[in-house]
């Protein structure tokens, strides 16, 4: 599938307790590093073409998991989902999964480990979508591949409307913004940050621009 990649969603996402599909919550990091390193050697004994990213079951990201994700040498993590909080440069998400990290722009948690936000679904008005790109931020879109599993319906499932609505939004992009947006990947974003001399805030100085600033400033 061109243009396409595949990335880690865990093992097997289920999780003895109430939450069923979270499957990372209460292990250690041991015990993440191991089930992530076999999840990692089914794609490479299969032959799969993957890049090396995770968006965990639930969302749900430990600080245990986000060690676990370094020690196995996974380069970028969507953890966070925030499709409620109004979108503004300095937006923190406040909803599903890491709380508290920017909503609009990459984020480097940890050395060598970046964080990208979800920040749109097949529910969210496209009004939301050029607030974040007007900010210069990543409209990172989220969809199931399944609409109805066995008693439930997932609100942004790959159904006929989402695909018609999804498709009317990226032309409408299109023509207002042209060229100067980048149509790209998780992971291709992510290896151009790791690449880049660009400064994080874990590692900027005083006197330097925020990630926010730095982001805002190459989109415009």
């Amino acid at each position: 599938m061109p243009r396409t990649e595949v990335a880690l969603h865990g093992l097997h996402h289920i999780n003895q307790g109430h939450s069923v599909s979270v499957e990372f919550e209460n292990r250690d990091r041991s015990t993440c590093a191991a089930m992530l390193a076999e999840a990692i050697q089914i794609f490479d004994e299969s032959g799969l073409r993957y890049v090396r990213g995770l968006q965990p079951p639930g969302w749900n990201c430990s600080l245990a998991l986000q060690q676990a994700c370094r020690d196995v040498g996974i380069d970028w993590l969507a953890s966070a989902r925030d499709i409620e909080v109004p979108v503004s440069k300095d937006a923190k998400t406040a909803m599903s999964g890491l709380n508290g990290v920017s909503m609009l722009f990459p984020e480097r948690i940890a050395p060598g480990l970046m964080h990208i936000s979800t920040n749109f679904q097949a529910t969210s008005a496209a009004e939301r979508a050029f607030g974040i790109l007007d900010a210069g931020g990543v409209l990172s879109i989220k969809a199931h591949i399944t609409k109805n599993v066995p008693g439930y319906t997932h609100l942004d499932g790959v159904d006929d409307l989402y695909m018609n609505y999804l498709d009317r939004l990226f032309d409408d992009i299109e023509v207002r913004y042209g060229e100067t947006i980048d149509w790209t990947t998780l992971g291709q974003l992510a290896a151009s940050l790791s690449d880049s001399s660009v400064r994080l805030p874990s590692e900027r100085l005083p006197s330097e621009m925020t990630l926010s600033e730095i982001a805002a400033d190459r989109a415009a």
